[in-house]
């Protein structure tokens, strides 16, 4: 008799959840989950349909919580909602984190003119799908005990993604990321959730600004090992222009041999070998955060403290004379890039440049440029970042003709960034006493990315080359990257980790012997995303 009432019990309640008005809002919260994701992402369909999933249930129990918890939850789900409806409409695309960062640093005035562009639209929004939602909801079936143990579940699955594997300390990239960045790696994960996604953003937001600030304040110091010598400066070069590369598989560069090469201006280039120095060479890392770091201060894959404690790579510039210039197609703010804003903020102008390509950066670099004074330049590139085919125009796509069509779009963005230097040294207008640096971050396995824990060599090897139109100057850089290169499987490789002390020399310092023999100790190492060290003998192994 029990289990006939209990099974009636439950017979009603699957009769009433599958009325046609809670039929209906299943249907229209799963409709707006898809078209949300698929503009966010419109070429990851898998993605997109197991997101839109995960968010039409977590919606749909959410607007049925029983009150007075329901009105709170409606009004909620109807801002969310109207806030991305409204960025799609207005800008062509969902609130990211720059947006959100311009949003939170901005002032009375300003808050109250964007108000006054947005106009009426946002808000009659907010109230039509408030009121569609309070309609469908009002005579349905509250979200029971079991529906909230599901809610409570998805809501709590972001976080145990990570944490987990934290508690546990696998050598994972995740578990790694949690012990280090918290709040910046749980925003991340997240941003799954159109519910928890503008509250992530903010507390990403704020973590992040709280280490730059942090980071900021912090007094470092030239080390006493690195001196400048007044000889030395008068023989410096009177600007120096690093264009930080992205994502750069050296194997896929005619000037290291590639078969089917786009990158026609180094190749060009390479005929006077007075003028170019081209150089087999690693990255201290696989990831952008950790490389940048490692590239642009006196951090090494063993020691972090240098990077707070010491001298960046800009301050040595400073230093010696030189204005910094900063120009970048990365983010600002988020978990890839505060650590590199730390650098960035460190040069005496600045600029985060919008735009899809690289050339865009061209203009402020010409505004900035000036013939009489000492200048060192850095352009941080979005370059080759998986997504390959967002990264060049159809112009590049022509020059990967010969390209195998796996690698078609790789090669593309090669060859995008090749004509970006091409433009960038005649904008410079071949001045002799200027010097090139390209330096990518770090490599690339093509068509899988970067940041792995397998130590695979793709991820660390990179292009590195220098030129001028001053034979004299180039035959330094030469020698000073072969005098911190180290002897690796019978051949000479430098690690970019040494970058700092050939460019500090460049400039006009001089380093001891102590301070050099130990670049060379430090130079035989990588650092892995699982958050260790090993010696470069590891690379190309199977791990």
């Amino acid at each position: 008799m029990k289990f006939k009432v209990q099974f009636n019990d439950w017979k009603d309640r699957v009769k009433n959840f599958f009325d046609l008005q809670t039929i209906f809002l299943l249907l229209l919260v799963s409709c707006f989950c898809f078209c949300i994701f698929y503009f966010y992402l419109p070429k990851a369909f898998s993605r997109t349909l197991s997101r839109s999933v995960a968010n039409t249930i977590t919606i749909f129990l959410l607007v049925r919580l029983a009150y007075p918890l329901r009105i709170p939850a409606l009004l909620y789900v109807s801002f969310v909602a109207a806030l991305n409806v409204s960025c799609i409409y207005m800008y062509g695309g969902v609130l990211h984190d720059g947006m959100m960062a311009s949003v939170l640093e901005t002032h009375y005035v300003e808050a109250k003119e964007f108000l006054f562009h947005a106009g009426i639209v946002p808000w009659l929004l907010f109230a039509g799908i408030f009121t569609v939602l309070f309609g469908l909801t009002r005579n349905t079936s509250k979200t029971g005990p079991v529906g909230i143990v599901v809610l409570i579940i998805l809501l709590l699955f972001p976080m145990l993604k990570v944490a987990v594997p934290s508690w546990l300390n696998l050598p994972i990239r995740e578990a790694y990321e949690f012990r280090q960045y918290p709040v910046e790696i749980m925003g991340s994960k997240y941003r799954t959730y159109l519910v928890t996604k503008e509250p992530a953003m903010i507390a990403g937001y704020y973590a992040a600004q709280s280490k730059i600030d942090e980071a900021l304040e912090k007094k470092r110091e030239l080390p006493d090992e690195i001196k400048l010598v007044s000889q030395s400066v008068k023989k410096a070069p009177q600007r120096i222009i690093v264009i930080l590369g992205e994502s750069d598989n050296k194997g896929h560069h005619g000037i290291y041999g590639y078969a089917h090469p786009t990158d026609d201006f180094m190749m060009k280039m390479q005929k006077d070998k007075d003028k170019i120095a081209v150089f087999n060479a690693i990255s201290p890392a696989p990831i952008t955060r950790e490389a940048v770091i490692r590239i642009f201060s006196l951090a090494t894959a063993r020691q972090i403290e240098p990077f707070v404690k010491k001298a960046s790579l800009l301050e040595f510039a400073k230093n010696a004379g030189y204005q910094t210039v900063w120009l970048s197609k990365q983010a600002g703010v988020g978990l890839h890039d505060t650590l590199v804003r730390v650098i960035a903020l460190q040069a005496d102008i600045v600029s985060f440049v919008p735009g899809q390509f690289d050339d865009t950066l061209l203009e402020p670099f010409s505004d900035f440029l000036h013939k009489s004074a000492k200048q060192f330049f850095v352009l941080h590139l979005r370059g080759s970042h998986l997504g390959y085919k967002y990264g060049h125009n159809q112009a590049d796509f022509e020059r990967a003709a010969n390209s195998l069509p796996e690698y078609r779009h790789y090669d593309a963005t090669i060859a995008n960034t090749d004509k970006f230097l091409e433009l960038l040294t005649q904008v410079d207008n071949n001045n002799r006493n200027t010097l090139f640096v390209y330096v990518p971050d770090h490599g690339e396995i093509v068509n899988k990315g970067h940041g792995m824990p397998n130590l695979d060599k793709r991820q660390y090897e990179i292009p590195f080359v220098m030129w001028s139109e001053d034979k004299m100057l180039v035959q330094r850089a030469r020698n000073l990257v072969d005098k911190y290169s180290v002897e690796n499987q019978n051949m000479r490789i430098f690690n970019t980790v040494s970058l700092p002390l050939v460019l500090a020399e460049i400039m006009g310092y001089q380093v001891d012997n102590a301070c050099w023999k130990q670049s060379l100790e430090e130079s035989r190492y990588i650092f892995n995303v699982d958050g260790s060290f090993y010696p470069i003998e590891s690379l190309g192994k199977k791990h």
